[in-house]
């Protein structure tokens, strides 16, 4: 019999999914599946889900019981990824059109990249820190959206108040 399994990367937080891939060519009879996910914690299903509750890497192991003193098993690497954490600050503006928000996103290895809205119907653009204009002063919800190198992602949404003002212009008679 050959014996393997898949589990593929994920992010923390979403459920790995294991799956047995066992070629039985003698039509022998498996009594239990036993997996060990290598966080202290076991299934007993053909195939599985685990949630891991901490970014790591992890030798998951798969032991079929065939009886009689008689076991397989194969073990392979896991791969639990960290999520990023999305954040920003921003300022509200006054007599301007532009806001400036400062990106504090982190992530626990490799880099992000990063896609804002800034909630005024204009094409979300990419970039660490990149600079808006709006068109009309309003409350807008500015959206950060934070992916690791490794395809997870966190959101986070910040409101900012625009108050363009108006030119103020006078003329003053000439005092005699």
């Amino acid at each position: 019999n050959l014996l393997d399994f898949t589990a593929p990367p994920v992010c923390l937080g979403n459920s790995s999914v294991f799956t047995s891939q066992i070629t039985n060519s003698f039509n022998t009879i498996i009594n239990n599946y036993t997996w060990s996910f290598g966080d202290a914690t076991t299934g007993s299903t053909a195939n599985t889900t685990h949630t891991y509750t901490a970014a790591n890497s992890y030798t998951a192991k798969l032991l079929l019981d065939y009886g009689n003193n008689c076991a397989d098993s194969v073990s392979k690497t896991v791969v639990v990824n960290d999520n990023p954490v999305a954040s920003f600050t921003v300022a509200d503006v006054c007599n301007s059109n532009t806001v400036q928000p400062v990106n504090n996103s982190t992530v626990s290895s490799g880099s992000n990249t990063y896609s804002w809205n800034f909630g005024d119907a204009t094409a979300s653009v990419a970039g660490q820190n990149p600079s808006h204009i709006y068109q009309q002063s309003n409350t807008y919800s500015i959206r950060l959206i934070a992916t690791s190198g490794a395809g997870c992602a966190d959101t986070v949404s910040n409101p900012v108040n625009v108050i363009i003002g108006t030119v103020i212009d006078f003329t003053a008679p000439p005092v005699c």
